[in-house]
C-alpha cells in the first residue's frame, strides 16, 4: 500500500486488512523499489 497517511493505527489497520507492504510519501526511489523486489520475493536483484 502506497499512501500519504502514516498516523500508527492506520498503518495497523492497513496491515491488518491484508496490506503486505506499507510505505508512506514522502519516499525515496529506492525505498520504492526496495518494497518491489520485497513483494515479488526477488533475493538477487539480478534476477530481475
Amino acid at each position: 500500500m502506497l499512501t500519504a497517511v502514516s498516523q500508527k493505527e492506520k498503518v495497523i489497520d492497513a496491515i491488518r486488512s491484508g496490506a503486505k507492504q506499507y510505505i508512506t510519501k514522502p519516499f525515496s526511489g529506492e525505498d520504492l523499489i526496495t518494497k518491489i523486489i520485497q513483494a515479488v520475493g526477488v533475493d538477487d536483484v539480478d534476477e530481475l
